[in-house]
């Protein structure tokens, strides 16, 4: 599951970048979505025991 998560999430991010979109609505929404990606990886791998490093 955790590899799937960040494998669609990669997908999404690269063609949905954040800090390139002039449309504020839009560079938001995409905010809130890295955060709630950001949250539910957190939690699937504290599941299988593994930390999640503060910064990459």
């Amino acid at each position: 599951y955790s590899f799937g998560l960040a494998q669609a999430f990669n997908t999404f991010y690269h063609h949905h970048p954040i800090v390139n979109e002039e449309q504020a609505e839009l560079q938001l929404w995409r905010a809130g979505a890295t955060l709630y990606f950001k949250t539910q990886m957190t939690r699937a791998l504290a599941l299988i025991g593994c930390e999640v490093p503060s910064r990459m």
